[in-house]
């Protein structure tokens, strides 16, 4: 299993890898914060996997769309673990 994360500016993390049960997977996420008194909780904005209705191709355009590492981009092109 890998599993990366890249923060982007606005807040968003993306967590992206391969699992030998999911496939190939991306989730974008913004992680809990607290602001004064009130916690806002972690916010879900996308999860895909290759295993449950995904593609390849599905998987790619996100890694791309997030900018992620190029390295992991080739390995879910040539469907090579990583």
């Amino acid at each position: 299993m890998s599993r990366f994360t890249k923060m982007m500016t606005d807040g968003r993390v993306v967590a992206y890898g391969y699992d030998h049960a999911l496939g190939y997977f991306i989730d974008v996420f913004k992680e809990a914060e607290v602001v004064g008194d009130l916690l806002i909780e972690e916010e879900v904005i996308m999860e895909r996997c290759s295993m449950f209705g995904s593609s390849n191709g599905d998987i790619l355009e996100v890694m791309e769309e997030f900018g992620v590492d190029p390295n992991h981009i080739q390995a879910v092109a040539l469907d090579i673990e990583f």
